[in-house]
């Protein structure tokens, strides 16, 4: 099989460190990758801007709310004063 890049759902994740992703189970989808409806790369929230300020960092870290679920934050740069 040629390297290429791929998508995994966050759902398929357990673990990420600096080994890399670690996937619930064997199976890994191999289709090109195309967005549903609502969805959106967190590529995508650099640079954007909220009330908060504009965004230029995005963390994944497990959801407190569902079981083995991941969940993306979005956070402005700190102001000083």
């Amino acid at each position: 099989m040629q390297w290429r890049r791929i998508f995994v759902s966050l759902g398929q994740v357990t673990e990420i460190s600096v080994d890399g992703a670690h996937l619930l189970g064997g199976a890994v989808e191999l289709d090109r990758f195309t967005r549903r409806t609502g969805e959106m790369l967190a590529s995508g929230l650099y640079g954007r801007h909220s009330e908060d300020g504009t965004i230029v960092d995005v963390a994944i870290s497990p959801s407190e709310y569902q079981r083995a679920g991941w969940e993306v934050s979005a956070r402005p740069p700190s102001r000083t004063a």
